[in-house]
């Protein structure tokens, strides 16, 4: 959706509130609001101005009810798991014991319940659990419990009975050795092996939701919570209560701003150019700038650390290296100091040339096309005479020859590409229809004369000559206005080294210019 453009900083307190006036709740107005929503949430004016903008929820005191009469939940674990945003809807305001009062209450690492199995043949078995059903289940079908075995050796029936209400941990070990006794008095054979007063692993229940909750309180974010007291948070994080337990604790979503030309000049100029500055205060901002690869155009070209040397300097400093390679390992700053000062041809003219460059300048085409005449194919020149092969595809003329007299497998003629491209409007409609047409064009740098009767496009267009370029440069008085009116001369003038000097010469950059002054 577009949105009208205002000037720098007019959305102010007033022009906020009469804006904000307008909707009635926080996500409608951040949607068709957006300047005067983000303006007043960065100042923090939003609670002040807008009071009246509600925030979307689902649940209300009704709903809450009608879900759990209608699910029927037996226990708050199985409300919680099911139905996260009701049950965290109904702790945040305060109703949650009434929304689950008459479910089954469960046990935890602190409360216990003793229980008891009575069996026909004299024989008991008496324990503590935090949850009885649960504890039946298991020692009926786990074949590890002494339960399990005397049912399966006597094959005697049994009474299953809860002893007690629940307890807290010293009370409920107490009272399974008080039951374990009282049972043995009573002439009852024990099928305990182990002493009562064990609580078992019940490391999942080690903290009550009223605890963290309380322990919640104390803090004003989650990060606090999280560093103050650790065990508790991770514990609320895994069971899933981390959002009712920080309910009370404001969330942080501050609106990304927007970092076009206009609003990344402001902070360089508060940062008062200075990269490390605008990198501390304003990360965002330096990493779209890196992004766009705008350094250079912000703060100029990185200055170059080390002593001042004249040119006689470096090249007698070179002539103590071979190669490019050693002089970087042995002093990358003079290294660095000759590319700025673009003094390659003059200080590298002794140094052995990069592969490549060396293969291409050690033939001439006699010494390529004597080798192409003893081959049949292209896949034979290239195993064979592989040097004579990469010098021929680095020269634009050779390459073509070759291609002319060794074909390629399945290679197609100019003629055969053309007429498929003349199918076609525009470059961009060739490469969604036909990605393997388009290609290949690009790879024979076909692109004049295949694409000569389309529209061109950004996608590929013909380089521009010095003539055109100085055509548009005399229009202009500033650099900046050079890039901004003609961007495509202003690429095509920086690809080429002597196009660039001579562009710099005639229009002084903005930084070169305030320093003349």
């Amino acid at each position: 959706m577009a949105t009208k453009e205002h000037p720098h900083n007019y959305w102010n307190k007033e022009r906020c509130r009469e804006e904000l006036l307008k909707h009635t709740r926080k996500l409608e107005a951040k949607h068709k609001s957006p300047g005067a929503y983000n303006s007043a949430y960065t100042h923090g004016w939003l609670d002040e101005i807008a009071p009246h903008l509600q925030s979307k929820t689902y649940w209300n005191r009704e709903k809450c009810f009608e879900k759990v009469r209608k699910m029927g939940y037996k226990n708050k674990k199985e409300f919680r798991e099911d139905a996260p945003g009701c049950y965290g809807f109904a702790a945040k305001h305060g109703f949650l014991d009434e929304l689950c009062h008459g479910m089954e209450v469960l046990g935890n690492y602190d409360l216990r319940k003793i229980y008891v199995f009575e069996f026909e043949d004299g024989y008991a078995y008496v324990g503590l659990t935090y949850k009885p059903s649960r504890r039946q289940w298991q020692h009926l079908n786990e074949k590890d419990s002494p339960v399990f075995k005397h049912t399966k050796d006597k094959s005697s029936s049994f009474v299953f009975k809860v002893l007690s209400d629940w307890l807290h941990q010293k009370e409920a070990q107490e009272f399974e050795d008080k039951m374990i006794n009282e049972y043995t008095c009573k002439g009852w054979k024990m099928l305990n092996t182990k002493r009562g007063g064990a609580l078992g692993s019940a490391r999942e229940w080690l903290y009550d939701l009223e605890e963290l909750l309380e322990e919640g309180l104390k803090y004003k974010t989650r990060t606090e919570y999280r560093k103050g007291s650790p065990a508790k948070y991770a514990f609320a994080y895994e069971h899933g209560l981390l959002d009712i337990v920080c309910a009370h604790m404001p969330k942080k979503s501050h609106p990304s701003p927007i970092w076009n030309k206009k609003r990344l000049q402001e902070v360089v100029n508060e940062c008062n150019n200075s990269r490390k500055i605008l990198k501390e205060k304003y990360p965002g901002a330096y990493e779209a700038i890196s992004r766009k690869k705008l350094i250079e155009f912000y703060f100029g070209k990185k200055r170059i650390s080390g002593k001042k040397r004249s040119l006689d300097e470096a090249i007698h400093k070179c002539l103590n290296y071979h190669s490019t390679s050693e002089l970087i390992k042995a002093d990358k700053t003079l290294y660095e100091y000759i590319m700025h000062k673009k003094w390659q041809d003059e200080c590298f003219k002794h140094m052995k040339r990069p592969k490549d460059k060396r293969i291409a300048e050690s033939f001439t085409w006699e010494d390529i096309l004597a080798k192409i005449n003893l081959c049949t194919k292209m896949q034979e020149l290239r195993e064979k005479y592989t040097s004579e092969y990469r010098a021929a595809l680095r020269n634009p003329e050779w390459r073509e020859k070759l291609y002319q007299m060794l074909p390629i497998r399945n290679r197609m003629t100019l003629d055969e590409v053309r007429q498929i491209c003349l199918q076609y409007h525009t470059p961009t409609e060739l490469k969604k229809a036909n990605l393997h047409i388009y290609n290949y064009v690009m790879r024979m740098h076909w692109q004049d004369k295949c694409f000569c009767h389309m529209e061109l496009s950004h996608v590929y267009r013909p380089p521009f000559t010095w003539e055109e370029i100085l055509d548009k440069i005399k229009r202009c008085s500033r650099l900046k206005d050079f890039t901004e009116n003609y961007p495509g001369e202003y690429r095509g003038a920086l690809r080429r080294i002597e196009w660039k000097r001579k562009l710099y010469q005639i229009l002084p950059s903005n930084k070169k210019s305030s320093n003349n002054q």
